[in-house]
Formats: structure tokens, C-alpha cells, sequence
């Protein structure tokens, strides 16, 4: 993909099998929440910025195969908007921490990123735990995204999806597969869309181009965790949740 590069290396089944769900901490009975819902609307009035590439720029992606790298800054900018804090990582310690980890330009896997992110911090965001969501499991899917703050995910990437980000048209998975990438959701409409976050900027994608979706992972802040009423309210356990995540974490 000429101009905006790949870098997401494959699932590692073992690594799924070993995390905790977000499936078994939500009631049979999903809970009522928006059709849909912005979680970047909220980051722009929380710090009152609303320009995407200055949010969210490029960091690199163009020359480096960082998109695993690129979601994680992009998590960390919305994490903070949420919170009120404007917190921007800068494209070289974007593109230092990617290729410390990745050995040079060797792409990255989004769990074992994930676990460096927990265990060590990155960009001022220093989250508390991660758990695995099936992304062909649209409710669960959107109630994470409602409660979370958004999705890292993995996409298998076709070669019409760079078009489609060029002309600001939705990705509808057509096209050919090429490779991984890394993305982050933060938002999700009623006709069963998400927003991406990738390249630089942001593509809504369809319900067909979200079945090209092959990992979904939650990442939960600190922040996140200090409002236990919200999860309450949604008969999610988050004390156990936490409890687990935590416990499978320091392991890794």
C-alpha cells in the first residue's frame, strides 16, 4: 500500500486463550445503552481541541510498518481527552518505543504490546488491564466501546482501504486482503458502523469492513476504574474483572 503502510503481525491463539473475556463479566441480559455513541466528541469538549490530525497525526505510518504503535498513542490521547487531559505523545517517542520493541521495522502484535503497555507505561498512560472481545460480537462490541472508552483492534487491511481513507469514503471491505494492521475504535453509530482511528486521521468503517476485524482487545485506564457506579449501573463486575486481569497480568 503505497504512501501508508501495515505492520500488525498475526493473532497468536495463545495469547486470546490466556486472557480473560469481556464476555464473562456482562450479565445474560445485556444492559440499554445508546444507539450510538461519540467518544471523540467528548475528547474534543474535554479539552477543547477538535482538529483530527492534531489529536491523532500520522506518526510515522507512512515509512514505518508502527500502526500497532500509532493505536496505542492514539489510545493514550483518547484515555486522557476523557479524562481532561490533553495528552498528545510526540511522533519520535511514538516511532523510539515501536522500534525498541519491534527490533527495527518488524511490525508489532497487539497483545504483547498491550502487556508491555501495562507493565511498563508508555506515552503518561499507564493502564491497569486488558481483556479480549470476540469482534464478531457486535452488542459486546459497542457496549465496551460505551464503557471504555474505545477498542484496540486488529484488521486484516485490502488494498482498496488506503483509496477509501485518501477520498474520506467508508471502508466496506471490498478489495484484497494485504496484511495487518493495528487501529483504534472510539466510537460506534446506529447503522452499525465504527469510527477508526488510523493514518493520521479518521474512516468510518461498515458492518463488512468490521468482519474483516480479526482481534479486539479493551484497555482500561485508571481512570476508567474510578467510577465503579457507571459499571455498577450496567451489572458489570468490574472488582473482579479487575481482580482477574490484574492477576493474569503480573504474569506476563
Amino acid at each position: 500500500m503505497g504512501g501508508l503502510k501495515l505492520g500488525k503481525h498475526d493473532v497468536v491463539q495463545a495469547h486470546i486463550d490466556r486472557a480473560i473475556k469481556f464476555s464473562d463479566y456482562v450479565p445474560a441480559v445485556l444492559p440499554v445503552i445508546p444507539g450510538s455513541f461519540d467518544n471523540l466528541g467528548n475528547v474534543y469538549a474535554g479539552i477543547g481541541v477538535s482538529d483530527v490530525a492534531t489529536l491523532f497525526p500520522l506518526d510515522g505510518n507512512d515509512t514505518l510498518g508502527d500502526c500497532v504503535m500509532c493505536a496505542v498513542a492514539h489510545g493514550t490521547t483518547v484515555y486522557g481527552g476523557l479524562a481532561g487531559r490533553k495528552n498528545i505523545p510526540a511522533q519520535g517517542d511514538v516511532e523510539t518505543l515501536y522500534t525498541k520493541l519491534s527490533g527495527g521495522d518488524n511490525g508489532l502484535n497487539v497483545s504483547s504490546t498491550l502487556d508491555y503497555w501495562i507493565k511498563n507505561g508508555a506515552f503518561g498512560e499507564k493502564p491497569v488491564a486488558k481483556a479480549y472481545i470476540d469482534p464478531a460480537n457486535w452488542d459486546h462490541m459497542r457496549l465496551a466501546i460505551y464503557m471504555f472508552g474505545g477498542l484496540m483492534a486488529g484488521i486484516q487491511c485490502t488494498d482498496a482501504m488506503q483509496a477509501n481513507f485518501q477520498s474520506g469514503t467508508p471502508w466496506d471491505g471490498s478489495g484484497t486482503v494485504e496484511g495487518g494492521h493495528g487501529i483504534f475504535l472510539p466510537s460506534f453509530a446506529a447503522d452499525g458502523s465504527v469510527e477508526v482511528l488510523t493514518w493520521g486521521g479518521v474512516i468510518k468503517a461498515l458492518p463488512s469492513a468490521i468482519a474483516l476485524m480479526d482481534e479486539c482487545w479493551i484497555v482500561v485506564s485508571a481512570e476508567q476504574m474510578a467510577n465503579p457506579q457507571k459499571f455498577s449501573d450496567l451489572g458489570f463486575n468490574a472488582e473482579q474483572f479487575l481482580a482477574d486481569a490484574q492477576a493474569i497480568a503480573d504474569q506476563y
